[in-house]
């Protein structure tokens, strides 16, 4: 089999360099671990150039918002949204100061103890609009 052919799923060499200082629509956090696959460094980037991040923050902070105190798989479960995408979005609105981790509980969903999430009391916008005119 010729070389670069059969490319592994783990090859560094598939990733693209990490951009520091991203702001919102790429965010500081990366979406995808370094260990992780080439294949999920692709998805987070198609993620953020469809805007999917951004509908996806929104609506877990307007989920926030209606239901603080709430585990993610709560706030997911309440509003009909994907446990795993809400789990992924709260540490991005932490991030932007939108989201702040509350104590530990029970969870109702997952029967656990989880971390809770309150909405910040922040003036930050929630995107950009960049420079106005």
């Amino acid at each position: 089999m010729p070389s670069g052919e059969n490319k592994s799923l783990f090859d560094p060499a598939m990733r693209k360099p990490k951009q520091p200082g991203r702001g919102f629509d790429q965010p500081n956090m990366p979406l995808a671990r370094d260990r992780d696959p080439w294949t999920s460094h692709a998805a987070g980037e198609r993620c953020v150039r469809s805007d999917r991040l951004r509908g996806q923050m929104l609506l877990v902070l307007l989920a926030l918002q209606k239901w603080p105190g709430r585990s993610s798989a709560e706030l997911s479960r309440l509003a009909g949204l994907d446990r795993y995408s809400v789990a992924r979005r709260l540490p991005n609105l932490a991030e932007r100061d939108m989201a702040v981790r509350g104590p530990a509980r029970l969870c109702s969903v997952t029967h656990r103890f989880c971390i809770t999430w309150q909405p910040a009391a922040s003036k930050k916008p929630l995107f950009d609009r960049g420079p106005q005119r």
